[in-house]
């Protein structure tokens, strides 16, 4: 469900809801940055609401095939965040 990168980034899964949205509040709470997968663009924007601006919703529903084809896109973005947070230590 979550991937750790340098303790300061963080991938979540499953954050439309339940403890995949827990997660990835908490970990925001803490200070992180979070991309967290979500279903639908509803469910983005209650956790944009609900955080305070360091977690980053990302739509992907792996079972549509729309959403499973837009990953890549999506792992390029978190890819370069990441690389530029670790340049920036």
């Amino acid at each position: 469900m979550v991937a750790a990168m340098n303790g300061r980034c963080f991938v979540v899964t499953g954050a439309s809801s339940g403890i995949g949205r827990s997660v990835a509040l908490h970990l925001e709470s803490l200070g992180h940055r979070v991309f967290a997968g979500v279903r639908k663009r509803d469910d983005a924007e209650s956790l944009r609401a609900a955080g305070s601006g360091s977690v980053t919703p990302v739509i992907v529903d792996v079972t549509c095939n729309h959403c499973r084809a837009r990953l890549p896109l999506e792992q390029r973005f978190v890819k370069r965040f990441v690389r530029q947070r670790l340049e920036e230590q």
